[in-house]
C-alpha cells in the first residue's frame, strides 16, 4: 500500500494493486503505475512532462530520486519549468495561472527565466475557452489561497485581463496618499483563506459573491451598520438576532474607503431592513458585470484611464446561483426566520454550494473582514499601511513577504533582500513528508505546469 499525501497541498492518494487513482482539483499529471512490476518497467517511478519542481520516490527501496534538480529548487524557494518556460506556456498558457497558485499557495518564487515568460505570454491566455479559466480561478480562490493569488495575478498584471474592475480600483487605491483608505477589497478574500483550505474547500459560488458585493459597495458605499446588518443576517439565517448583534458590533468606526460611508443618525429597524434590501439589489445587479461584456464596460466607465479586454468568464448560469445567494435579502428581509442551529461550518455542504451554508460563510467573511476595518486599533492602523504599501509596486515585495508569504520576483533587484529562514521554511515542508516501512508515503511533486 501506498499513500500519496502533502500537507499543504493536498494532491492524489493511490494505492498499489488497485486499479484506482483520485486525482485532486490542482492539475497533476503524474502516470503512476500500480505493481512493481510495472513501476520499474520503464527504470523510472513517474513519467513527467512539461513539470516543475520534480523529485520521484521508490516505496520498494525508500529512496527519492532527484533527475532535475528538485533538492536544490526547495532550498531556494524557486518555482520552474523542466522546459523552456515560454515553450511550456506557448504549449499551454493556462499553466501560466496554474504555475502562479502553485507559487501563490507554497509561497514559491519564480525563476528569471519563468518570470519572463509569464510577463511575455500573459496576454495569451485570453486564447482560453472561458470554462477554462473559470476552472483555474476557481482552484486559485476557493482552497486557501485567494489573497495571495490576487496579488500575484495583480503583480503580473494578469487580473487586468482576468478582472478589469477590481484591477483599475486596486490601481486607484495605490495613487492615492491618504492613509485613511483601506484595501477592504483584498481582506475580504485574506479573510476567506482562513475558512477553507485545499482539502477543505468552498464552492465557486462563494468568491464570485465576494466579487460582486464589493463591486457594489465601490459604486455604492453603505453605512457601516448597513453593511454589517447584510451580513450578520446572512450568518445567523434570521433577520431578528442579525440586526441585535449588527447594532452591537457596528458602533466602531470603519477605516474602508469608498466601500463604507461615513456613519449617519441612528437607523431605524423599518429603514435598515430596507436599506439592506437595497443593497442586496445592488449586489444581484452587479454581478451582470462579471457575466456579461457590455456591463462590464458600462462599469469600467468609472475608470477611463484604465483599459478592459471585455473579458468575462462567469456563466450566466452561475451568475443566476449567486443571484439567489441574495434573494432572501431582497424582498420583505424582516420575515427571514430560516435560523441556524450549529454556527460551525459544514465543508461537504459548502463544497457542493449548499446555499444556505454558502450564505453563513459569506456572512463571517464580510463580518470578519469588517471587524478587520475597524479604527483606531493601532494594529489595525499598522494592516491598513501594510495594505496600501502592499498594492504599491515599489514597495510591495517586503509586504508580500512579511504578511501575506509571498515570494519576491527575481526581477525586482532593488526590493529584494536576503530570504531570511529559507531552511527552516524548506524544512517545515519536507518534514510533513514522513515515511516507515509499515507505512510509506510516495512524495511526487511533479505538478504539471
Amino acid at each position: 500500500m501506498c499513500k500519496i499525501l502533502l500537507s499543504r497541498y493536498l494532491v492524489l492518494k493511490q494505492w498499489l494493486n488497485m486499479i484506482q487513482t483520485k486525482k485532486s482539483l490542482f492539475s497533476l499529471k503524474c502516470q503512476v503505475v500500480v505493481t512493481k512490476k510495472t513501476l520499474f518497467a520503464g527504470g523510472i517511478a513517474c513519467i513527467v512532462t512539461s513539470h516543475v519542481n520534480s523529485l520521484f520516490f521508490d516505496p520498494f527501496v525508500n529512496k527519492i530520486y532527484d533527475y532535475a534538480n528538485g533538492m536544490m529548487d526547495l532550498k531556494s524557494l524557486k518555482l520552474r519549468t523542466l522546459i523552456p518556460a515560454q515553450l511550456s506556456f506557448k504549449k499551454d498558457c493556462a499553466r501560466i495561472l496554474r504555475g502562479l497558485r502553485i507559487a501563490a499557495r507554497l509561497g514559491l518564487s519564480f525563476s528569471k527565466e519563468t518570470e519572463t515568460a509569464i510577463r511575455k505570454l500573459s496576454p495569451s491566455i485570453m486564447q482560453l475557452a472561458k470554462c477554462r479559466i473559470m476552472l483555474e480561478l476557481n482552484y486559485m480562490l476557493s482552497y486557501g489561497a485567494a489573497g495571495p493569488s490576487l496579488c500575484l495575478l495583480w503583480r503580473y498584471n494578469l487580473l487586468d485581463i482576468l478582472l478589469p474592475f477590481q484591477a483599475a480600483f486596486l490601481s486607484q487605491q495605490t495613487s492615492r496618499q491618504s492613509g485613511g483608505s483601506s484595501v477592504m477589497f483584498m481582506k475580504l478574500f485574506f479573510n476567506l483563506d482562513k475558512l477553507v483550505s485545499c482539502d477543505r474547500p468552498s464552492d465557486c459560488s462563494l468568491w464570485v459573491g465576494l466579487l460582486a458585493l464589493h463591486l457594489a459597495l465601490v459604486n455604492n458605499p453603505q453605512d457601516a451598520l448597513v453593511v454589517w446588518t447584510f451580513a450578520s443576517v446572512l450568518y445567523h439565517g434570521e433577520w431578528k438576532n442579525g440586526v441585535k448583534f449588527a447594532r452591537e458590533h457596528a458602533q466602531a468606526q470603519i477605516s474602508f474607503v469608498p466601500e463604507i460611508s461615513e456613519a449617519c443618525d441612528f437607523i431605524s429597524d423599518d429603514e435598515l431592513a430596507d436599506r439592506v434590501s437595497q443593497l442586496a439589489q445592488l449586489v444581484q445587479d452587479s454581478i451582470d458585470a462579471l457575466t456579461e461584456t457590455d456591463r462590464l464596460l458600462e462599469t469600467m466607465a468609472r475608470f477611463p484611464d484604465s483599459q478592459c479586454s471585455g473579458l468575462v468568464f462567469v456563466s450566466k448560469n452561475m451568475g443566476k446561483c449567486v443571484a439567489e445567494l441574495f434573494s432572501v435579502l431582497v424582498h420583505d428581509v424582516e420575515s427571514f426566520k430560516k435560523g441556524r442551529k450549529c454556527f460551525e461550518i459544514d465543508f461537504h455542504l459548502l463544497g457542493k454550494g449548499n446555499l444556505t451554508e454558502t450564505r453563513f460563510v459569506l456572512g463571517k467573511v464580510i463580518m470578519d473582514t469588517m471587524s478587520s476595518g475597524v479604527v483606531p486599533a493601532i494594529k489595525v492602523l499598522k494592516e491598513e499601511k501594510d495594505y496600501l504599501h502592499t498594492l504599491d509596486p515599489g514597495h510591495m515585495l517586503d509586504v508580500f513577504e512579511e504578511n501575506f508569504h509571498l515570494a519576491p520576483s527575481d526581477l525586482e533587484h532593488d526590493h529584494i533582500g536576503e530570504r531570511k529562514r529559507a531552511d527552516t521554511k524548506m524544512e517545515k515542508e519536507i518534514g510533513v513528508i514522513k515515511w516507515e516501512a509499515r507505512t510509506l508515503e510516495f512524495l511526487v511533486t511533479g505538478v504539471e505546469f
